[in-house]
């Protein structure tokens, strides 16, 4: 065993022995709470490392993303409008691209950044996939370690108010007087104890899972059409990756704006308009729309 959980045991137990002394003998109200600091310091540093604290309650995700309304069809206008470009100007000018400049998402830039580098496809697919992978595999780190705070948690409940019971119970035996101050603070720390736990349990591995699922499929269209855009692929080709990710309103606003109009900025001599009217005929054409 560690020394430092010795230390944590040594305390925890003296603080354990101290709250049971108050409630049977001195009748202290407050001795509940050494119960339950006991408990604290007996079972959170013990079983769960500091470490672990850390990266259950960090707040830095490992892919910085933050989410825009309806980013689906965002994410396909983008695509659409980047491929024009390419088709029109060539790889180097979408450094040109202002549109995307203030979306969020390290992973796109850092895609976008090695495929106008002309890195190896198959070299920028692996390095992406596995970004995603990594970041996937952090959050299954994260819920499990929240799980084990609440599981904790629940212990230290159960810990604090079986203790402060038992010690009231032992105390009705030498005299009538029980404290209901203290009966009141073993109650409050136990409710606390379990609203902590299910936080811990439910709540946040809940929300957290919720942001990691919808990331991932953000994620993996941004990828799809990271590849196709360095394909060489042609409108339709990416249109028909995209829309597998759109939801019914997402496809009526893309039918309704297929490209960003900033786009024509880059390139006055191409066909903007035509372009957006294949786009449109080919939703239609295949029933896209």
């Amino acid at each position: 065993m560690k020394k430092n959980n010795l230390y944590h045991l040594a305390a925890g137990s003296a603080l354990f022995a101290t709250g049971i002394y108050g409630t049977l003998c001195l009748n202290l109200p407050l001795s509940p709470i050494l119960l339950f600091v006991a408990a604290l310091v007996l079972c959170i540093p013990s079983a769960i490392p500091f470490s672990h604290w850390l990266e259950a309650l960090a707040t830095r995700p490992a892919v910085i993303h933050e989410p825009l309304s309806h980013e689906p069809v965002f994410l396909a206008r983008l695509f659409l409008s980047m491929s024009w470009i390419a088709r029109n100007c060539g790889i180097l000018a979408l450094e040109e691209f202002m549109t995307d400049k203030e979306y969020r998402n390290s992973l796109y830039h850092m895609g976008k950044n090695m495929i106008i580098d002309g890195m190896d496809p198959e070299f920028v697919k692996d390095t992406l996939e596995n970004v995603l992978h990594l970041t996937k595999e952090r959050t299954e780190v994260k819920v499990r370690y929240l799980h084990q705070i609440g599981r904790e948690s629940a212990f230290i409940g159960v810990f604090a108010g079986f203790s402060g019971a038992a010690a009231y119970c032992f105390r009705s035996f030498c005299t009538d007087e029980i404290p209901l101050l203290g009966v009141g603070i073993i109650m409050t720390l136990t409710a606390i104890a379990f609203m902590l736990s299910a936080l811990f349990c439910l709540l946040m591995p809940g929300k957290l899972q919720s942001n990691a699922c919808h990331s991932e499929e953000i994620h993996r269209q941004m990828i799809q059409g990271l590849l196709a855009l360095q394909e060489g692929d042609s409108y339709s080709a990416i249109l028909h990756k995209q829309y597998t990710f759109l939801s019914a309103e997402e496809k009526d606003m893309l039918y309704e704006e297929p490209m960003f109009p900033e786009v024509k900025e880059l390139n006055q001599s191409g066909n903007y308009d035509c372009v957006k009217a294949d786009i449109r005929k080919t939703m239609r054409d295949f029933g896209l729309c």
